[in-house]
């Protein structure tokens, strides 16, 4: 009996596996109807709030919300996730009082909307505005994860975004399409040292733990900026494959 319900929990998980995957290898065809060429379209940001990490890392970054901060500003949970190992906490105190200083230079949110929404207009040839409820369409970006991890203080950093963006037609509030940037890779030293998100040596713990504030906030911008790229780019292959579509 047991057996059986293993069986049908795992064909339960790979039909809805299946339909995921199908639903967004199409969801291209959704953009059919649209054109976005000298449309104007506005992007909104939400996310979790600061302050709600649970974890059982070595330390977190956990900044205490402001109360003059607006939404946007304490939209995220940044998670460094360092396991314990060769470091002591005194040195670990130092790593985080400096994460913590070099989150404070960077508004993730942001440059993740701000980037995304120009990127996009210049794949797409779109007018980006302000002005949410008049556009023609609406991107809502929604952060749910993005931070930090390492195994141990030798190991390599790991870069961990979980992003969704979805497109709303502002007229109606129908979704027309929607995608995700969901993905952890290693952190190369160029995103922090040299503003470049090229590939390089990968960095360790260790030593992100002896980069500078301006160093560490370099490589959040940067990494804010791969995201948003990504999440234009999947939105230009899937707007090429609907004018493509259209043709036939």
């Amino acid at each position: 009996m047991k057996n059986n319900r293993k069986d049908l929990l795992k064909f339960i998980v790979v039909i809805i596996l299946l339909a995921s995957l199908f639903a967004c290898s199409n969801a291209y065809k959704k953009l059919i109807p649209y054109t976005f060429r000298d449309k104007s379209v506005a992007a909104v940001v939400s996310g979790t709030p600061w302050g709600n990490v649970q974890t059982n890392s070595y330390f977190t970054i956990t900044p205490t919300p402001t109360s003059g901060k607006s939404d946007t500003d304490k939209l995220l949970n940044t998670i460094v996730n360092i396991g314990t190992t060769v470091i002591n906490s005194i040195e670990a105190n130092k790593a985080q009082t400096k994460l913590d200083s070099a989150m404070k230079k960077v508004n993730v949110a942001e440059i993740i909307k701000t980037q995304t929404l120009q990127q996009s207009s210049n794949l797409l040839h779109f007018n980006p505005t302000e002005d949410t409820k008049s556009a023609d369409f609406l991107f809502s970006i929604v952060i749910n994860n993005y931070g930090i991890s390492a195994n141990s203080w030798a190991s390599s950093v790991n870069f961990q975004m979980d992003v969704t963006l979805k497109i709303y037609d502002n007229a109606t509030s129908a979704l027309i399409w929607k995608t995700g940037v969901n993905e952890s890779r290693p952190v190369s030293s160029s995103f922090f040292l040299m503003g470049s998100t090229a590939a390089g040596n990968v960095l360790t713990a260790l030593q992100l733990s002896q980069l500078t504030p301006d160093q560490m906030a370099t490589g959040f911008q940067n990494m804010a900026e791969y995201t948003a790229n990504e999440l234009a780019n999947k939105l230009q292959k899937d707007y090429a494959k609907s004018r493509e579509a259209m043709k036939k």
